[in-house]
């Protein structure tokens, strides 16, 4: 899957069969060749440019032939597991980034010219350029196994939470990112009954840590991220200019902060490998997680 938005200088081994490459390590590719070109006019906007990495997966084949009238099914599963991967990455700065093209490339040079065919999921990719933030190869390290090892329902709502935060990511109106954002600590931090906004800013400070200052700064974050979104929801549109902590500041730049925040709570979560029990969080006041697992 080539990548759009992600800086790689080396190979990175994501996991015992995933791999993230920069692009110039994967250029004897036919299908990526089509990509390096420059494409004006074509959308999404990101793809006028090359991509700049390619997500791989190793996948063994017992058989490439079938016989004639024989219907072999894909497994779909592989080509989700590359999207949530993605997904993934993006918490890793975090980062805005898009791809949702994959084919199969064969190891074996007497195989190089099959042509499998694509696969994309474009419907979902509607980002413009790709301009936020910087890729961490390390902590992309460390997330990348847990995601992908996650098990149960809360695998479920882990998954659409990095989902809705890629989005986050791609939106070019602060408002609609607004609104990503909020499903993303909703399915997090929320319990099905409507949480309260001030129970929803507490436990993303308690799962996040740090001083008491810390904390109640980033409880202000999520407060005014839910009142953004409130307000976009019933009008329709976000204001230019966003009054925070008695200071007016630019909405999109309060978005990044917002951003900031979701982040630490979803890779906070993610290295936990659970959502946590927020009836006992909130009564010991603290989640219990792996000490310098994201250093």
């Amino acid at each position: 899957m080539p990548l759009w938005g992600l800086e790689l200088e080396q190979a990175l081994e994501l996991t015992e069969d995933v791999r993230l490459l920069p692009v110039t390590e994967f250029t004897q590719s036919n299908n990526l060749s089509h990509f390096l070109r420059s494409s004006p006019g074509i959308l999404p906007i990101y793809r006028w440019q090359a991509p700049t990495t390619v997500l791989l997966k190793r996948q063994t084949f017992r058989s490439i032939f079938v016989k004639a009238g024989e219907v072999t099914e894909m497994d779909w599963k592989v080509l989700e597991q590359l999207h949530d991967i993605r997904n993934c990455l993006a918490l890793a700065g975090p980062v805005a980034v898009a791809g949702d093209i994959q084919w199969i490339e064969f190891i074996n040079p007497d195989l190089s010219d099959f042509n499998s065919g694509t696969w994309s999921r474009a419907q979902e990719i509607q980002a413009h350029n790709l301009d936020f933030g910087s890729f961490d190869p390390e902590l992309a390290k460390a997330l990348v196994p847990r995601f992908v090892s996650l098990t149960g329902e809360d695998k479920s709502k882990i998954y659409l939470a990095s989902d809705r935060f890629a989005r986050a990511l791609w939106r070019h109106e602060a408002g609609e990112a607004a609104l990503e954002l909020g499903i993303t600590l909703d399915s997090l931090l929320g319990d099905g009954a409507g949480e309260l906004v001030f129970k929803v800013g507490l436990r993303a400070a308690l799962l996040i840590g740090g001083n008491l200052s810390n904390r109640q700064r980033r409880r202000e974050i999520v407060k005014s991220a839910y009142d953004l979104r409130s307000k976009v929801v019933h009008t329709g549109k976000a204001d230019k200019i966003l009054k925070f902590k008695g200071q007016s500041i630019p909405t999109k730049n309060f978005v990044e902060l917002a951003i900031g925040v979701t982040a630490e709570v979803v890779r906070k979560i993610i290295i936990l490998g659970k959502i946590p029990s927020w009836n006992e969080v909130e009564l010991s006041g603290r989640v219990q997680i792996e000490e310098n697992a994201l250093n």
